[in-house]
């Protein structure tokens, strides 16, 4: 019997752990209005959720193609849960999916020796969030009472680098507007020697927009690290490897599904992310389906739990599938902006309104200044000015043409 339809990409966000050992100001879950009203969730996910967990996504399988599966083990802080029950969950997960990649977003607060050698006894990459030196980490990342945990989070970041089988463990940052990423990026790489970076811009939707003195911030932040990218020869930024990237291929946003079997248009989906809760519920990704729009489409988050829910049957529904497409769609302002095959790329919700997603990116300025940005240092360095049209207009190029040795694209986690 032929598959029902075809997922190119999906991200299961496990959140195995409901609580958490820091109390970040800018948390975006336990301070945001995701969490309000689910604080009655398990601290800890069951068992019984893991089993239906993989139950359901081993259905997913036999009834679609899924080219790629990964699972990410998030929270709260996932290491706060024992390692006794951290196994046990593990090993039902690796019986059921086999080698299906696994990642794990940490603190780094409790990772010890022990830790890695469970995580590697379950082949699960690690990531770890440091936002800077001292003075800019201790800012936002703080414990319950307060206090700063840079250099406890370096001594998980040492333990991980001396214990850990995988090759670089990854970093990421979320981004602030009033940061010294020249400051951070070279303290990253050449004080500390951590050589692959994430960082992440927050998520927010167009409502509120952002202050003159955000996009002044932001901008100069990723200019900072495009130039320490660029320049420093061992640093590696995943966000603008992926950016340049872009000018590479002969279309920045033009999908390749490769599906074993032709399907209709309405039966395939580029890329999924599902966010399990400890309870089961299932969770619309926020930066596709961010809360004020999916009340227009009569959507509700954690209306699905996985105890009576078809996975495919929701990623396909007639709803998921209108607001997917509403989301795809090239707002009425972004139509002639000679940036908007690059743009487009970024997350949907940052151009949510309680109208739509027809509305410019809460971040158009920032994304503007950067690209213009990189498109003059490319034509400074040399790279063809008729490759750069083709790919803002994201038609295909004549020929590969690759960049220099500054230029090359470097993947930060693999």
């Amino acid at each position: 019997m032929g598959k029902k339809g075809c997922i190119h990409n999906l991200e299961v966000v496990y959140k195995i752990v409901d609580t958490c050992n820091l109390a970040c100001t800018y948390c975006y879950y336990f301070r945001g209005d995701s969490y309000q009203g689910h604080e009655h969730r398990p601290d800890y996910a069951k068992i019984e959720t893991t089993t239906r967990l993989v139950q359901k996504l081993c259905e997913l399988l036999q009834e679609y193609e899924v080219q790629e599966l990964s699972l990410i083990l998030h929270g709260g802080e996932p290491l706060m849960m024992k390692k006794s029950e951290f196994t046990a969950h593990l090993s039902i997960i690796r019986k059921a999916l086999g080698s299906v990649p696994i990642y794990l977003q940490t603190n780094g607060v409790l990772l010890n020796e022990a830790w890695c050698q469970l995580l590697n006894n379950h082949n699960i990459r690690v990531s770890i969030s440091l936002d800077g030196s001292q003075e800019w980490h201790d800012k936002h990342r703080i414990t319950v009472a307060g206090h700063g945990t840079y250099h406890r989070v370096l001594k998980g970041i040492a333990t991980a680098r001396q214990c850990l089988t995988q090759e670089e463990v990854g970093i990421i940052s979320v981004l602030q507007p009033d940061f010294d990423y020249q400051h951070i990026c070279n303290h990253f790489s050449k004080t500390l020697g951590l050589n692959t970076l994430s960082l992440l811009i927050p998520d927010r939707t167009c409502e509120p927009p952002l202050s003159e003195a955000e996009v002044q911030g932001y901008s100069q932040a990723l200019i900072d690290a495009f130039d320490f990218h660029v320049s420093d020869g061992q640093g590696q930024i995943r966000e603008i490897a992926s950016l340049l990237e872009n000018f590479q291929r002969y279309n920045v946003n033009h999908h390749h599904h490769n599906a074993q079997t032709f399907y209709p248009d309405d039966r395939v989906s580029v890329s999924e992310v599902l966010t399990i809760h400890t309870n089961g519920d299932i969770n619309y990704y926020d930066l596709v389906y961010p809360e004020v729009v999916l009340a227009q489409f009569g959507l509700v988050n954690r209306e699905f739990n996985l105890a009576d829910v078809n996975l495919g049957a929701m990623i396909f529904s007639d709803r998921l599938r209108a607001v997917r497409a509403q989301a795809e769609a090239v707002a009425d302002d972004c139509q002639t902006c000679e940036y908007a095959g690059l743009c487009y790329q970024t997350a949907p919700a940052y151009r949510a309104t309680a109208d739509g997603y027809n509305s410019r990116s809460v971040y158009c300025q920032v994304n503007k200044t950067l690209y213009q940005y990189v498109v003059d240092w490319l034509v400074a360095n040399g790279y063809p000015t008729e490759l750069i049209d083709l790919a803002l207009k994201g038609a295909p190029s004549p020929t590969a043409q690759p960049l220099d040795h500054s230029l090359t694209v470097r993947n930060a986690y693999e």
